[in-house]
């Protein structure tokens, strides 16, 4: 486990996610938290230490990648067209909905 420190791509993931518009925020906040494993975030600094933590936990290779698929993710997300992307969450929501039936 590589020793805890401050690191600049959580700064930048941050400022990625606050120039979202709210509902595609929402979406890839979700999205943020089941990648990470986290309960849930919110934008006031939460996402920063969060995502700050977990970057910690990885080796400089593997935090690179994260960092890279995740700027990706924000990408993805402001690009979209929001029809689909809601048309996304709406599947996923009932598949959640599915899943606590069984």
């Amino acid at each position: 486990m590589s020793q805890k420190g401050n690191y600049p791509s959580a700064e930048l993931i941050c400022i990625g996610v606050k120039e979202l518009g709210d509902e595609r925020q929402a979406f890839f906040l979700r999205w943020l938290e089941s990648h990470i494993e986290v309960e849930e975030l919110k934008v006031d600094g939460q996402v920063q230490e969060s995502v700050n933590t977990w970057l910690s936990s990885l080796s400089p290779r593997e935090a690179i990648a994260e960092h890279s698929l995740i700027m990706a993710e924000i990408e993805w997300c402001a690009s979209i067209a929001l029809h689909t992307l809601r048309r996304i969450a709406s599947a996923e929501r009932l598949d959640n909905w599915r899943s606590r039936d069984e």
